[in-house]
């Protein structure tokens, strides 16, 4: 506030002022000179001093170009400083924010690594399940296509050797059947011995009727071998036989040898 006083004393109202202050302090001086006269003094009428505040208009600074020109130049130092600085500021925020961003960023990529590490070791995990269901699945699967197959053959197994035993109790049945025909009509020559075997290939159709017949080993004894084609050719035909499977007729009957001897034929 002083400050401001003196400044405005100083520039507009210095002179006027002063001269106030002249006079005033002149008349002080004049009544306390008169205070102490113990005679009277006449004292003039007051001099009226017409004053007027007079504005002092303060001088302009003459600047010069080269003034003029570093004021400029330390203006724009000031702005390219205050430009330097917010760029600074800018780039120290981009970089913050882009830090940040990248930080983000890798916590992000570090996160799905971390669920596709996840997601594939849950991936393997049911894989080898569905492997392991898989080969178990196989291996039951194949478990019982064994025991299917084991049951399936032991079956059929069961069922030849049925069919086995009834094949050869048929082939037997019939057998006995032309043997005891054989032995119905044969006559024993008086050469005929013990011993003497005649070896004889017989053909017959599936009804019995008698296709063929060749002696393949002859029992040495032209009358025996006589008995036994003359016994074969009275057997036949054998109606019985059109009973017979016509599978084990040809396997068995179609051709067939047929051994005579003596003690074979005499019931």
């Amino acid at each position: 506030m002083f400050k401001w006083l003196r400044s405005v004393f100083d520039r507009e109202y210095s002179l006027p002022i002063m001269g106030s202050m002249v006079i005033h302090a002149s008349l002080f001086a004049l009544l306390f000179i008169s205070w102490h006269t113990p005679s009277v003094i006449n004292v003039p009428p007051p001099l009226y001093i017409n004053a007027n505040l007079v504005e002092v208009t303060k001088p302009k600074v003459s600047v010069s170009k080269a003034d003029n020109r570093s004021r400029i130049n330390a203006e724009k130092a000031r702005k390219a400083e205050v430009a330097r600085r917010k760029k600074a500021e800018q780039a120290a925020l981009e970089k913050k924010a882009k830090a940040l961003e990248e930080k983000k960023q890798l916590a992000l990529k570090q996160k799905q690594e971390e669920d596709a590490r996840k997601a594939a070791k849950l991936k393997q995990k049911a894989l080898e399940q569905q492997k392991q269901l898989a080969e178990q699945l196989k291996r039951k699967q194949k478990e019982l296509a064994e025991q299917l197959a084991k049951e399936y053959a032991d079956q059929q197994q069961q069922q030849a050797n049925e069919q086995a035993a009834k094949d050869a109790a048929a082939v037997a049945y019939y057998r006995n059947l032309i043997v005891n025909r054989m032995a119905l009509n044969w006559s024993r020559p008086p050469s005929a011995r013990n011993n003497m075997e005649a070896l004889v290939s017989v053909e017959l159709s599936p009804f019995g009727d008698l296709l063929g017949f060749k002696i393949i080993k002859s029992s040495g004894d032209t009358a025996f071998d006589r008995s036994v084609i003359q016994a074969i050719k009275l057997g036949t035909p054998i109606t019985a036989m059109k009973n017979l499977n016509r599978r084990i007729f040809e396997k068995n009957f179609r051709q067939f040898t047929f051994k005579f001897s003596p003690e074979d034929l005499v019931k």
